[in-house]
């Protein structure tokens, strides 16, 4: 085991490393936003094709434009 000296120093520096990290960590979202399904089906030769993210083809929606937003504030937060 280590003197108690060094168990103080050991535990300051360990807490001088770990802070941050911890309090950066707790500042981040823990996951980027989802992205809504609606499911559009198409019929081709007898094949039933489902697309759940058609929807976001449409870039002027007011729906997506706010997904794009939340994406672009979280990959900044992650960066920063």
């Amino acid at each position: 085991m280590y003197p108690p000296a060094a168990r103080r120093i050991l535990l300051a520096v360990s807490t001088l490393i770990l802070a941050p990290a911890t309090s950066l960590c707790q500042t981040l979202p823990t996951a980027p936003p989802p992205a809504p399904t609606r499911v559009v089906v198409d019929e081709y030769y007898g094949n039933r094709i489902e697309d759940p993210y058609r929807y976001m083809e449409d870039l002027k929606s007011s729906e997506v434009q706010a997904w794009f937003k939340a994406q672009n504030d979280y990959t900044r937060s992650v960066l920063a």
